[in-house]
C-alpha cells in the first residue's frame, strides 16, 4: 500500500502555526531573558551597596576617622561581593552615610545619586553617561555651610551663603577668594559670602553680611529711590540687590534694637532712638553719650568687632578684613561724587522725636542718630534664611 505524505497545503498550514508560535514565544522569551539580566545586575549592584558599607564600617575602625565624601571605583578589586562585577562605575558615601553610585553593565544602568529614594535601572542606551565620572560632585552637599560659634563668640555662628542661590555650595574658602583685587569684601553683592548668625527664631536664622554691598549712600530721600540726579539711597540699593543682582531672599536692614539684644544694651537703645544727639558704644553697654569718650581704637578685636563696620584688626577676630581704600560715592542731592572710605552702616532704627534723624552703626563701635541725608555710611544686608538649607560645616 502506497503511504501517504503531506500535501503542499498541509506543510504551509504547519509551517504557519510554527510561525504564529515562534511570534508569540520568542519575543517573551527575550523579554525573560533581558529581565532575568537586568534582575541579575540589579542584584550585583546591591551586593556591591552592602560591600561598599561594609567596607567604609571597615575604614573608620582602622583609622578611626569618619569615611565619607570618598568614590571608589567597582572594578578595582576593593570591594568584595557577590555576582558579576559591573563593566565600569563607581560608589561613594556622603557625609550622611547616603550611598550614591553610577554604573553600567554594557546594557543596563545603576543610578542612585544624592536625594534619590530608590536606585534606578535604566537602558543605558537611554541613560547618558554612565561611568561615574560625575559622581564625586554628589557627596558635596548643594547648601550653604554653618559653622558653629566657639563659647567665647558673641554671634550665634557663621554661615557661607550665596545670595542668589540658596541650594549652591559654599564653604568658608570660597567666601575667602570671593574678594575684590584689593583683598576685601567691600560692595561684593554676589558669590559665596560670610554671614554672622545674630539671632535664632525657631528655625529661622537670622544673618548680617560681614560687610558693605554699598559702601557709602544716603538713607533716603523723602521716600524715593533715587533723584534725576542719579543719587541713589539705601532704599534703592536694597531693591537693586533682587532686580539686579538677582538675589533669591529679601534683604533688609538691622535695626538698632537688635543690635542692643545683640550686646545687651536694651535700655541704652530705647534711650538713643529717643534723644537726638546721643551715641551708644558696644563696649559701654547702656552708657550713652553725646562725646566719642568711649570709642573703639582702630586695634580692636573683642567680642563685638563682627558687628563693625570695619577695623583694622577685627580680621584677626572673624570680622571683616581692614579696608582704608577709598570708595566713590554720591555726596549731596546734587548729585556731586566723592571719595572716601568706609565709616560704618545704616540701621532700619531712627529717633522718634524727628523725622529726618535715623540711627547708623559707625566703624569705631557707635550707635549713633545722623540726618537721613548724610552719605558717609552704607548698606550692610540683613537676610533671613530656614535652616533646613544648611549643611554643618567640618
Amino acid at each position: 500500500m502506497k503511504k501517504k505524505g503531506f500535501t503542499l497545503i498541509e506543510l504551509l498550514g504547519i509551517i504557519l502555526i510554527l510561525g504564529t508560535i515562534a511570534l508569540i514565544i520568542v519575543p517573551a522569551v527575550n523579554k525573560t531573558i533581558k529581565q532575568a539580566r537586568k534582575d541579575s545586575f540589579e542584584a550585583s549592584v546591591n551586593s556591591i551597596i552592602r560591600a561598599m558599607k561594609t567596607y567604609a564600617y571597615d575604614q573608620e575602625i582602622a583609622t578611626g576617622k569618619e569615611y565619607s565624601k570618598q568614590v571608589v571605583d567597582v572594578t578595582s578589586g576593593v570591594l568584595s561581593f557577590e555576582g558579576s562585577t559591573p563593566r565600569e562605575g563607581k560608589i561613594g558615601m556622603t557625609k550622611d552615610k547616603e550611598i550614591v553610585l553610577e554604573m553600567n553593565d554594557g546594557t543596563w544602568c545603576a543610578r542612585k545619586l544624592s536625594g534619590d529614594t530608590e536606585l534606578q535601572i535604566l537602558k543605558l542606551s537611554e541613560s547618558g553617561s554612565c561611568d561615574g565620572s560625575t559622581l564625586m560632585e554628589n557627596l558635596i552637599p548643594h547648601k550653604p555651610t554653618y559653622e558653629a560659634p566657639k563659647s567665647s563668640d558673641t554671634h550665634r555662628g557663621i554661615v557661607y551663603l550665596d545670595p542668589t542661590d540658596l541650594n549652591k555650595y559654599c564653604t568658608k574658602t570660597d567666601a575667602q577668594a570671593n574678594l575684590n583685587s584689593n583683598g576685601t569684601p567691600t560692595e561684593i553683592k554676589t558669590g559665596c559670602m560670610k554671614w554672622y548668625v545674630f539671632d535664632i527664631d525657631g528655625g529661622t536664622y537670622k544673618l548680617i553680611l560681614d560687610h558693605n554691598t554699598t559702601a557709602r549712600a544716603i538713607y533716603n530721600m523723602n521716600d524715593q529711590n533715587a533723584s534725576p540726579n542719579g543719587q541713589y539711597s539705601i532704599k534703592w540699593e536694597l531693591d537693586n540687590l533682587i532686580s539686579e543682582s538677582n538675589w533669591a531672599v529679601t534683604p533688609r536692614l538691622i535695626s538698632a534694637e537688635e543690635i542692643g539684644e545683640v550686646i545687651d544694651a536694651e535700655e541704652g537703645v530705647e534711650y538713643i532712638t529717643s534723644n537726638t544727639g546721643y551715641g551708644l558704644y558696644l563696649e559701654g553697654k547702656n552708657t550713652y553719650a553725646t562725646s566719642d569718650e568711649n570709642i573703639l581704637p582702630e586695634s580692636y578685636s573683642g567680642e563685638y568687632a563682627w558687628l563693625l563696620g570695619y577695623l583694622n584688626n577685627s580680621a584677626n577676630y572673624g570680622g571683616t578684613p581692614s579696608d582704608s581704600n577709598a570708595y566713590t560715592y554720591y555726596s549731596n542731592t546734587s548729585g556731586n561724587t566723592a571719595s572716601g572710605i568706609l565709616e560704618g552702616y545704616w540701621t532700619s532704627s531712627k529717633v522718634t522725636s524727628t523725622d529726618y534723624s535715623e540711627i547708623y552703626m559707625s566703624n569705631k563701635g557707635r550707635l549713633a542718630p545722623r540726618t537721613a541725608s548724610n552719605s558717609s555710611y552704607g548698606l550692610r544686608p540683613v537676610i533671613e534664611i530656614n535652616s533646613s538649607i544648611l549643611t554643618t560645616e567640618d
